[in-house]
C-alpha cells in the first residue's frame, strides 16, 4: 500500500469539514448568479465567530470591570477586524489546500442542498445572540452560587 493511500484512509472528517464543503459547493454553483454567496472560508468563519470570539467576549464582559472590559473589547475588535481582512491567508495556513482538496473529494458524491446550506450558515449567526445571553446568565448564576 502506498503512503498516500494510507494517509487517505487515516483522514477523519468533521462537522466543520462538511460546512467548508457546503460553502465551496455553493460558491462553485452560484457565484456567477450572485457573488455574495458564502465560500468555504465564510462557513468556517461563522463557526469561529460563534465558538471562539463570542464566548470570549461574553466571559470577559462578566468578569472584567467597565474600563478593563472596554479596553479588552477594543483589542478583541481589532483582532477580529484584522482576522476578517486576512481570512484567506489565515485559512490557507490553518486549512491547507491538501485538506481542502481531500474534503471536496470526500463529499463529492453527496447531493447539494441550498436549503441545508442556508440552514447551517444562517443558524450559526442567529445562535450568537441566544448563546451570549445564555452564557451570561449561566455565569451570573455560577457567580451567585460561589458567593
Amino acid at each position: 500500500m502506498k503512503k498516500q493511500d494510507y494517509k487517505e484512509q487515516e483522514r477523519h472528517y468533521y462537522f466543520f469539514d462538511y460546512l467548508f464543503w457546503l460553502g465551496e459547493i455553493t460558491w462553485e454553483n452560484y457565484h456567477k448568479v450572485n457573488f455574495k454567496q458564502p465560500r468555504g472560508s465564510d462557513m468556517l468563519w461563522a463557526c469561529i465567530t460563534l465558538f471562539i470570539f463570542m464566548p470570549v467576549l461574553t466571559i470577559a464582559g462578566h468578569f472584567l470591570d467597565d474600563l478593563a472590559f472596554e479596553v479588552f473589547g477594543a483589542v478583541l475588535l481589532i483582532v477580529y477586524s484584522v482576522s476578517v481582512f486576512m481570512t484567506d491567508r489565515l485559512f490557507g495556513k490553518i486549512y491547507p489546500p491538501s485538506r481542502r482538496k481531500a474534503v471536496v473529494q470526500h463529499y463529492a458524491g453527496r447531493k447539494f442542498s441550498p436549503f441545508r446550506r442556508n440552514l447551517f450558515f444562517f443558524t450559526l449567526y442567529l445562535l450568537l445572540i441566544p448563546a451570549m445571553v445564555l452564557l451570561g446568565t449561566a455565569l451570573k448564576w455560577i457567580t451567585e452560587i460561589l458567593k
